[in-house]
């Protein structure tokens, strides 16, 4: 369930709205077509006398949309039968509500029927704005897995590293709760932070992500033998500390650097994650324990 905008109030301000398949046709000669129900809660705004209902194909911009104003439903929301749609294809709507004059509001968050790609951009902020194409490589494409990546715009597993140990501690403090973390591995072999960047993230027990930090290669400096890699002092501000060692068949990452409220949200453990875009992720369980304002996980 997504929102669209109201039309007078400010545009944090939203109502909501969903895309459900209504039907696909049985008939032979129409086996391929479809129509889809787009349903929202109506604006409280007075003056709305209509709404939007905007369609599109995947890699497309919004045509013209179909203006409607359809009756209220007993379950207080409306809503409108896109139908001349191919069953199979992609498709995205948004809807947006106008008053009398035919000031519009921004469109809502859109939502898709359809298979769509993790590893492609598909979003439309206005009928005509746009942003299509891949994502870079190393951005995670996997609810259900946390060290699937992209890999020249297709989902792909980056290769996992076991963990030997791994700790955490957050300290609450009147700057900020601050995140120290250390973890080490077996090495797969070349991790190299200057060209792939380096992501950390942590999830809750319910798979939730809490804090993540992204790093870019650029961010990164190396010592001469390419086995040692921290954060430039220029981007210490933005970035903190982050180092990652490898010594021993072995590779160490340390954390150090201020986030959000993490602790707030594990019950007993937490699983660290750290990937180095494609070559390698790092996926560790912990346990947790809770004492004062101070949360150690391992």
């Amino acid at each position: 369930m997504l929102r669209v905008p109201l039309a007078r109030v400010p545009l944090h301000a939203r109502v909501f709205f969903v895309v459900a398949v209504l039907c696909v046709a049985a008939h032979p000669s129409l086996a391929t077509a479809m129509v889809v129900r787009v349903r929202w809660t109506p604006s409280a705004d007075r003056d709305v006398v209509g709404y939007k209902v905007y369609t599109r194909q995947a890699g497309r911009s919004y045509g013209a949309p179909q203006r409607v104003h359809p009756p209220l439903a007993a379950d207080h929301t409306m809503s409108y039968n896109v139908a001349g749609l191919t069953a199979g294809g992609t498709y995205y709507f948004a809807v947006s509500a106008y008053v009398a004059n035919g000031a519009e509001s921004d469109l809502s968050d859109e939502l898709h029927v359809g298979p769509v790609n993790p590893c492609n951009t598909d979003r439309c902020y206005t009928p005509t704005a746009c942003q299509f194409g891949p994502k870079p490589d190393g951005t995670p494409c996997s609810d259900s897995n946390v060290c699937m990546v992209c890999r020249t715009g297709v989902c792909t597993a980056a290769p996992l590293l076991a963990p030997v140990s791994g700790k955490l501690h957050l300290m609450t403090s009147d700057l900020g709760d601050r995140v120290r973390a250390s973890g080490k591995s077996a090495a797969p072999g070349a991790v190299v932070p200057t060209t792939t960047g380096a992501s950390v993230e942590f999830f809750d027990p319910a798979g939730t992500s809490r804090y993540r930090l992204d790093v870019p290669p650029d961010a990164f400096k190396a010592n001469p033998a390419g086995t040692s890699f921290q954060i430039r002092r220029a981007f210490r501000g933005q970035f903190g500390s982050l180092h990652v060692h490898l010594r021993g068949g072995n590779l160490t990452v340390s954390v150090n650097e201020l986030s959000p409220d993490i602790a707030a949200y594990v019950a007993s453990g937490l699983t660290w994650v750290v990937r180095f875009g494609t070559d390698a992720c790092l996926e560790a369980d912990l346990s947790c324990e809770a004492n004062g304002q101070t949360l150690s996980c391992r």
